[in-house]
């Protein structure tokens, strides 16, 4: 019997708008930190405060961004994928976007 607890991911609007934009390499490291969100999504480091809320560090030709998730939202089996965010302001416009959901995340 199999106790490993199954996720299934669920992407938020900015993330798809983003994905699709992305071609190439940049696009297969996305699918490959996805994979790995899948495989072990508590491996990752949590925010700082938040205990649903991950990051995961996704390198773009030395450029360094952070792919953002929350575990069991909205619901117990899930990871929300919010998007991607580069580090600086676009890292703090995330929880501008996300605002209401991170709400629910907070401890």
């Amino acid at each position: 019997m199999n106790s490993k607890l199954k996720f299934k991911l669920n992407f938020s609007d900015f993330f798809k708008s983003q994905f699709k934009k992305t071609t190439g390499k940049k696009r297969e490291q996305i699918l490959m930190k996805l994979r790995e969100v899948l495989e072990s999504p508590v491996r990752f480091k949590s925010l700082s405060g938040y205990r649903h809320l991950f990051e995961v560090k996704v390198d773009f030709e030395n450029k360094f961004s952070r792919l953002i998730y929350a575990m069991y939202i909205p619901k117990k089996n899930e990871i929300r994928i919010f998007g991607i965010f580069d580090r600086g302001r676009d890292f703090k416009d995330f929880f501008k976007k996300f605002k209401n959901e991170v709400k629910k995340i907070k401890k």
